[in-house]
């Protein structure tokens, strides 16, 4: 060490040359470190806390079965050990969970608590009902469910519109001589003062029950919001295609249940936006995504994300060739729009003609599968 090195250096300071000086510091400092860890979990809090555990798995599990039986007497021997049981609320290994839980012998009262889960083909059934081949109920009525003066009540708080109680609107406009519109679509934020409904007809309506029938929450759910099940997946798919991580085939395995989700609402009757009371006039106006919202929610922003990808652009003309060959000719048009932005993309984003040609071959693989 010169005498440069060492000039104006402080009084116990250690050069990194001198090896042997840095690894006793560095063992002190590492097991100094250590020492403090371990004071600090010898402090315990006041009261004991409890401790919860998830127990999920499959639906179709029958009682008798090893799983079944296997899960049922593991959560009883945790529930004795003073842990709560958290599972679903549905059949199954759920439902063993939340009866072993209960048989429990404990010392201390524990809870099971079911959570349930709304998954996106159970929320496309219910929001629309109907398949496409079948004719609405209202087809043959003639109501002209807009005639008659309206009157306006505004939300009296913020939040996103959730659900909405249909059977109890239709039942209130029937008991009201009137008709009932919801001015908001489920998934939308409504600050106060927004329109929330239009009453047309009779306006002497009680406030207070039409607050009652709809719930603003903090964030959307899938409680009556097929379109959140798509978002959710496109951000999936957004994020393995963003620069920072760099995953494509995420993206292609999203597609992969966006493709079943377009299946199964293309072959839906989307045009379910108007109720009937059981004398068949029209009570409840409300609006949905039409199936062109739905193919653009579902494709626009994956093909632009992962404009430069071979696999997404493959993966997302097998979807699009794949859904006009099986749903209805109706559903054909904005399919086939999509194939033709999706082929102008590749010519934008492939420079050469080999790679272009590559990524307008459908692959429901992305890329190993068999065209």
């Amino acid at each position: 060490m010169s005498a440069n090195d060492t000039q104006g250096a402080k009084p116990g300071t250690i050069s990194l040359a001198d090896e042997e000086a840095v690894k006793q510091i560095l063992v002190r400092t590492v097991f100094g470190l250590w020492d403090i860890v371990s004071n600090l979990t010898r402090l315990r809090p006041s009261k004991r806390e409890r401790y919860r555990v998830t127990i999920f798995g499959s639906a179709r599990a029958k009682p008798g079965t090893l799983a079944y039986e296997e899960v049922k007497r593991v959560a009883r021997a945790l529930a004795e050990m003073g842990c709560d049981i958290i599972t679903g609320g549905g059949p199954g290994l759920m439902q063993a969970a939340n009866e072993g839980a209960a048989a429990a012998n404990a010392s201390e009262r524990n809870r099971s608590v079911g959570i349930r889960v709304d998954l996106p083909f159970e929320i496309i059934k219910e929001v629309y009902p109907r398949h496409l081949a079948q004719l609405t109920l209202t087809s043959s009525v003639n109501v002209e469910p807009r005639q008659g003066p309206a009157r306006t009540i505004t939300s009296l708080k913020a939040g996103v519109l959730l659900a909405f109680d249909v059977r109890g609107l239709v039942a209130l406009a029937a008991r009201s001589d009137c008709v009932f519109e919801l001015a908001s679509q489920v998934g939308d934020f409504v600050a106060p003062g927004d329109p929330l409904f239009q009453i047309i007809g009779n306006a002497d309506v009680p406030t207070d029950s039409l607050y009652e029938s709809v719930a603003l929450g903090v964030e959307r759910t899938m409680e009556q919001d097929p379109a959140l099940a798509f978002r959710v997946i496109v951000d999936i798919a957004s994020k393995g295609l963003s620069s920072a991580i760099n995953d494509p085939t995420t993206a292609v395995l999203a597609l992969d249940q966006i493709h079943h989700l377009l299946r199964n609402v293309g072959g839906r009757r989307l045009d379910d936006d108007s109720v009937c009371d059981a004398a068949g006039r029209v009570r409840l106006l409300y609006h949905t995504p039409d199936w062109q919202n739905f193919v653009a929610l579902a494709v626009t922003e994956i093909r632009q994300f992962g404009g430069t990808s071979i696999q997404i652009a493959r993966r997302m003309r097998a979807m699009l060739d794949n859904l006009v060959q099986t749903l209805p000719t109706e559903r054909a048009e904005p399919l086939r729009q999509e194939l033709e932005l999706q082929r102008r993309s590749n010519e934008r984003c492939f420079s050469e003609p080999e790679d272009c040609a590559l990524a307008e071959i459908s692959d429901s693989q992305g890329l190993g599968g068999k065209p």
